[in-house]
């Protein structure tokens, strides 16, 4: 029997998001992408809600990092600077 998945709202699939693991997720069959691709954006989002997950990019390099990447991660292109 078909079911259209279009009917589901956004709080839902973020809830559903919320509760499936990514590896689930993966594992998941969905011919038509009905379902799969949704989970997929609200997990991202759910993800980005985290400050330490946010995305930040290089000036120099163009390379998207963390706040947590930022300590120990270098860039090759970036200009060497001494801090009193």
């Amino acid at each position: 029997m078909p079911i259209d998945m279009n009917c589901m709202n956004s709080a839902l699939v973020k809830r559903l998001a919320a509760k499936v693991d990514i590896e689930l997720l993966e594992g998941l069959k969905d011919k038509k992408d009905k379902l799969k691709s949704k989970l997929y954006m609200k997990k991202l989002e759910l993800l980005f809600e985290i400050p330490e997950n946010m995305l930040h990019r290089c000036i120099n390099c163009n390379e998207f990092f963390t706040m947590n990447q930022r300590d120990w991660q270098l860039c090759e292109k970036g200009e060497l600077y001494t801090d009193a």
